[in-house]
């Protein structure tokens, strides 16, 4: 397995590379979002698909979104730090090979010490499961070593839920929640 420290992890994703970093959920395919589109080549991703961002904290995610609602600080403060996206409307700073022309962005904020710990160094990350588009992602550091032996992976603590996090959008036309994808969160 190719686990690296922090800096080693860092430094590879700021040459443009793409790497792999333990959540609280299922692993995290990451890159930095101006190198988003390396995710796409790799996992052949349809180009219709979008990424999410991770952030170390709320702040550090909202001005990629349009606004904050106060019902949108209600739900992150129950979900987050944890398994809970928030669909929310992008911003003008989302790169395009994040939303994909949705105009949309999910965003959330994750549990997972050394993932925080490599946030709170590059601000975001652009973000998916780890596995080729169709299949089923990868949950253990063994099974994507198998998979993928020339993936970086940030050495840490894999031990999440081993279910994709709660994915939920904001509609504005009817002021509410759309759940999108249930996981271990429930809104």
């Amino acid at each position: 397995m190719l686990f690296c420290e922090l800096d080693t992890f860092l430094k590879h994703l700021q040459a443009g590379g793409i790497g792999v970093v333990p959540t609280d959920t299922v692993p995290g395919l990451v890159a930095l979002p101006e190198y988003a589109q390396q995710i796409y080549t790799f996992k052949g991703r349809s180009p219709d698909k979008p990424l999410i961002l991770l952030g170390e904290h709320g702040a550090a995610l909202r001005p990629f979104t349009r606004g904050w609602l106060p019902v949108w600080s209600q739900l992150s403060q129950r979900g987050w730090p944890g398994s809970l996206t928030l669909v929310l409307p992008a911003s003008d700073k989302v790169p395009s090979a994040i939303h994909r022309g949705s105009e949309t962005v999910g965003i959330r904020v994750p549990k997972q010490p050394e993932l925080i710990a490599l946030l709170a160094l590059c601000g975001v990350l652009a973000s998916t499961s780890v596995n080729l588009s169709g299949e089923d992602p990868l949950t253990t550091p063994e099974q994507i070593s198998e998979r993928f032996p020339d993936l970086l992976l940030l050495a840490g603590s894999y031990q999440g839920s081993g279910r994709a996090s709660t994915v939920v959008r904001w509609q504005e036309t009817e002021w509410q929640w759309e759940v999108l994808r249930q996981g271990s969160f429930f809104v």
